[in-house]
């Protein structure tokens, strides 16, 4: 009795010790003393749901709360000339944020760390592949073979980032970060194994409540692997445009009539 006793006493303890609070402080640029400061997520890509609000204080905002699990969210200020919005990973833990425009930092917890740091080395990659674009289009005193010395390393680097996408998804998909990426770059893996690394997601982070990322990673596999899907789509939407032609010929027959 003692034992058992012992031991629920212990899972106890371990489930009250299982931190779920958070806390976000940061600054928007443009934001004035006042200001309102929204926190929510959208689960379509297009209805913001707002779940708290705040107001800027001494140039910075802070919100605190309680969350299961890692979810997308999106810290918002609703400028009437220019809003703007920053996605970021809502977990357990203090998350610091610094939004501006030109792009936002949001760090301070395992998956927003792991999240800015694949942004920023993409972004390298991204200014690679531009410069090497630019010299090609603008330096009218190429020759053919410098140009193909440079279209050549232009592929190398795009293949590496590539190759490194695909790396970052693998060793990520235990995790937000990795489901994101997977949503975005799905193309870059056969059917094999993107069925491999959908299957591979744990169970804690298939959560159809927020985002709806798994089951946007179930359409894309059963459009793969369903031969015709893409074709009955895209005939069925070439059906419909031809429906709304024929009735705008004669709605136009009308008119003239």
């Amino acid at each position: 009795m003692k034992k058992i006793l012992a031991l629920v006493i212990a899972i106890v303890t371990l489930c009250a010790c299982h931190p779920t609070s958070y806390k976000i402080e940061g600054s928007i640029e443009g934001a004035q003393e006042g200001d309102t400061v929204i926190l929510g997520y959208s689960t379509d890509g297009q209805e913001f749901k707002t779940t708290s609000k705040t107001t800027i204080k001494d140039g910075k905002f802070v919100f605190e709360g309680n969350i299961e699990g890692c979810k997308i969210y999106y810290i918002g200020f609703e400028d009437e000339a220019e809003p703007i919005y920053a996605m970021f990973f809502l977990e357990p833990g203090n998350i610091n944020a610094d939004i501006t425009y030109s792009g936002s930092r949001i760090t301070g917890t395992s998956t927003n760390d792991v999240n800015i740091k694949l942004e920023e080395d993409l972004e390298k990659y991204v200014e690679s592949i531009l410069q090497f674009q630019d010299t090609l289009y603008r330096d009218t005193t190429l020759t053919e073979e410098r140009k193909t010395e440079i279209g050549n390393n232009c592929y190398a680097i795009q293949r590496e980032a590539m190759t490194y996408i695909q790396d970052s998804i693998r060793e990520n998909i235990d995790n937000m970060v990795g489901i994101f990426m997977l949503v975005q770059y799905s193309d870059l893996f056969d059917n094999n194994e993107l069925s491999s690394l959908i299957a591979s997601i744990p169970e804690r982070l298939i959560d159809r409540d927020n985002n709806l990322l798994y089951d946007i990673l179930l359409q894309i596999q059963e459009m793969r692997n369903s031969p015709g899907t893409i074709d009955e789509i895209i005939n069925a939407i070439g059906e419909e445009e031809s429906e709304d032609f024929a009735a705008d010929e004669e709605y136009e027959s009308d008119i003239e009539e």
